[in-house]
């Protein structure tokens, strides 16, 4: 059968692990400049279709997990477009869970918040590496509202071990943190407002 779900579940794979293969080669060849959270992640994440093995299906679903960084959220919705037209006629997408969002939080010093952040760490002695956690944190929420949210937790020289079965933190390193915490708090509640929009 030609043009059959099957055929055209191909296709979009095609498509979409051709652009993953092009974001791969970016952090490959940034020389370490480049991480998780600087390009646009899409991952195959379910798929679903079929009733008995020998019919053939009419309908295919593929799931994705897609982390569009901000400066390209408004021109992605494109990208799935064209993706759908070259998997062929018919083939459609829809959103289980939306957050495409392009608001950042400032990270120069002339942000007021940035700036008693930052300035805490190096008090503190902190080397830290700004970065977007290409993961789905509560964060995002508070962005989509419009406030400003910073992704931070004390937990140097420590493996990475996000939703792991086994996962855990030194007890020098968990209190290292309180200490960090115990600055950054009142540091960041007691910034001076700024003055008022009319």
């Amino acid at each position: 059968m030609e043009n059959d779900a099957g055929t055209k579940l191909q296709r979009l794979l095609e498509v979409v692990y051709k652009y993953r293969s092009e974001q791969k080669a970016k952090v490959d060849s940034s020389g370490g400049k480049l991480k998780l959270g600087d390009l646009t992640s899409v991952n195959l994440t379910k798929v679903d279709g079929g009733v008995q093995v020998n019919v053939l299906p009419d309908e295919i679903v593929a799931c994705f997990d897609i982390r569009v960084i901000p400066s390209e959220v408004e021109g992605f919705e494109d990208v799935l477009k064209q993706w759908m037209t070259y998997a062929g006629a018919g083939v459609k997408y829809s959103f289980e869970i939306y957050t495409f969002n392009k608001n950042t939080t400032p990270i120069t010093d002339d942000d007021p918040h940035w700036h008693v952040f930052s300035s805490t760490l190096k008090s503190e002695g902190c080397r830290y590496e700004t970065e977007i956690f290409s993961g789905a944190t509560d964060s995002r929420f508070l962005r989509m509202a419009g406030y400003k949210s910073i992704g931070f937790s004390p937990m140097n020289n420590s493996p990475v071990l996000l939703h792991c079965d086994d996962e855990y933190l030194d007890e020098k390193v968990f209190l290292r943190g309180v200490q960090i915490y115990e600055k950054l708090i009142p540091n960041l509640a007691n910034i001076p407002e700024g003055p008022k929009t009319p």
